[in-house]
């Protein structure tokens, strides 16, 4: 009951908050600390006591209190990120401020009037610090950096730590804090359930800063700069940059979807570290995505020059063993989305690289589909006649339906392959099921047949057999059949174990076309795919972020939206 109480007081504060007509002052305290205490305690709460509508209608008819609302919660955020977090209160009133504004900011970006807003001053300051103070938006990122290292929230304190003896969130070093064994770490920390919930919380956030590129159509002017918050959160001015993009890294990079080894073992119990990875991935694929161009590429002692993922392939190694040791995982796994592993793949390694790991993976996968082994190891002569004997009919199982002709014949049903054309056939053409022997059918034609009727012709059979790949085999048949006509003459055989044993000691190496070299063509960027990887990507994003529903019924413009 009393937890029906606190839900009825914050949706008084929401209904308060969008029906007043007179500006809400900053100072009261006391009305806004209802949307950040502990009146509510999960995220799906926030969604559901402020609906979309009422969000639209505080934008359009007070504007100032929903700008307050914005400015306050940030406020909460950065002093919680100075001073840090370590009572039980302080954590819930953050994590209420993260979800306040992963609900709000949407409907922000969708209005073009409002997308300048974290970036413009903050209200009441005075000219003087007009110039100082840093936008909304940075003060935003740099509270959400900080807070991901925050000790007792977000990562294992390095020392013994409590409301009485809070670290000092200035000077700590966030390298000490990487998530994961990996890149830059070698120490694994223990694994820790709350830690994860609320990084997933907080990267939530951070992924819903950055999806303003959501509410831009999917034009190329429209893209011409970059998102500054992304440009923001990736650049030289976030302290945490590095050791931010080393946890989100590893964190992907160390997950383990097999588990227990049991295929679509999502089914039997939940893994609580998955959403955490399927967070860091969609950060990760988002901030490496976004056009840096006009950035310099800064290295781990901050001069100009290549990343320092470049420039060590150990770190290279160890991204392409661990992200291709993911995307072979299907069936362990519910929610990761193996192509945005793929293109996290592409962006962290040169093209070729990745050729070359698909090219391996393909040929332990389906070894049947590549190139022959030129030695024979068992062929029959039987089999072989069976298989050059051309079949008499060919059905095609898609292709259920008779269609009528321009002369009202018939057409049966054929099977369309790349190189084989149907044509018409006479009605008075039938097919006999197979024999025994399992032999092709055997067409039967009428005595008389209709005037005007399809014959099959040797032109016709050339039109398609010339389109066939069969020059492989042809070479090989120019080459054997002498060979295995010359031994059964001059020995007399008539057993095929004779001849088999003479092919399976035989070779064709040298003796068939040798395969073209494989070219590699190195990923040129252009316009053309950048917009189509970015629509795809925050396309996945979207569909993949239903819980809470973070983006549903907000105004999209760079995809359409289908509702079923």
């Amino acid at each position: 009951m009393g937890n029906t109480d606190t839900k009825l007081n914050f949706r008084k504060a929401v209904i308060q908050l969008t029906t007043k007509t007179q500006p809400i002052e900053a100072s009261d305290e006391a009305f806004w600390e209802q949307f950040w205490s502990e009146s509510v305690t999960c995220v799906q709460d926030v969604f559901t006591l402020i609906p979309a509508a009422e969000i639209r209608a505080l934008r359009e008819e007070s504007p100032s209190n929903l700008a307050t609302l914005c400015y306050k919660a940030v406020e909460k955020l950065v002093s919680a990120a100075d001073c840090g977090c370590p009572s039980q209160r302080e954590q819930q009133t953050v994590l209420n401020c993260v979800r306040l504004l992963t609900r709000v900011l949407p409907y922000i970006f969708e209005d073009p009037d409002w997308r300048g807003f974290f970036w413009s001053t903050l209200p009441g300051q005075s000219e003087e610090t007009e110039n100082e103070s840093p936008p909304l938006a940075q003060s935003l990122i740099n509270a959400i950096s900080d807070l991901l290292f925050c000790p007792d929230f977000t990562v294992a304190s390095s020392r013994k730590t409590g409301p009485d003896n809070p670290e000092d969130m200035h000077t700590i070093d966030s390298c000490e804090y990487i998530w994961e064994a990996g890149v830059g770490f070698a120490h694994s920390p223990t694994r820790n359930q709350y830690y994860d919930q609320n990084r997933c919380e907080i990267i939530k956030l951070l992924l819903t800063c950055f999806s303003e590129t959501m509410y831009l159509p999917p034009v190329a002017d429209a893209h011409s700069h970059p998102n500054q918050w992304i440009q923001y959160f990736s650049s030289t001015e976030n302290r945490h940059a590095l050791p931010l993009f080393t946890s989100l890294l590893n964190i992907v990079c160390a997950y383990d979807p097999v588990g227990y080894g049991v295929p679509y073992n999502h089914l039997m119990f939940n893994d609580s570290s998955e959403p955490l990875v399927e967070g860091a991935l969609q950060v990760l694929c988002v901030t490496l995505e976004n056009d840096s161009s006009s950035q310099q590429n800064v290295s781990v002692d901050g001069t100009s020059g290549g990343t320092a993922m470049e420039q060590q392939s150990d770190v290279r190694h160890f991204h392409m063993k661990e992200i291709q040791r993911l995307i072979k995982q299907p069936f362990f796994t519910q929610n990761l989305t193996y192509v945005s592993h793929t293109h996290l793949f592409i962006q962290l390694l040169d093209v070729p690289s990745l050729y070359i790991s698909i090219d391996k993976m393909t040929e332990r996968a389906a070894p049947d589909e590549c190139n022959a082994d030129p030695t024979l190891k068992e062929l029959a002569t039987s089999s072989g006649t069976h298989n050059v004997q051309p079949p008499n009919e060919i059905q095609d199982p898609t292709d259920g339906e008779k269609e009528e002709g321009a002369e009202g014949t018939e057409k049966p049903k054929m099977t369309r392959t790349k190189s084989l054309p149907s044509s018409p056939a006479s009605p008075t053409h039938s097919a006999a099921g197979s024999d025994a022997g399992g032999r092709a059918p055997m067409i039967r034609t009428a005595s008389t047949s209709s005037p005007g009727a399809w014959v099959a012709t040797p032109d016709w059979v050339m039109s398609w057999k010339q389109k066939l790949p069969l020059q492989t085999i042809m070479r090989m048949l120019q080459v054997l059949v002498p060979q295995v006509e010359k031994i059964c003459i001059d020995k007399g055989l008539t057993d095929e174990s004779e001849i088999l044993k003479f092919l399976q000691h035989g070779t064709l190496v040298g003796l068939l076309p040798v395969p073209h070299p494989i070219l590699i063509r190195k990923y040129q960027a252009n316009s053309g795919t950048t917009m189509w990887f970015r629509t795809y990507l925050w396309g996945v994003i979207y569909l993949r972020n239903v819980d809470p529903p973070v983006w549903y019924d907000t105004n999209v413009k760079l995809f359409e939206i289908q509702r079923v």
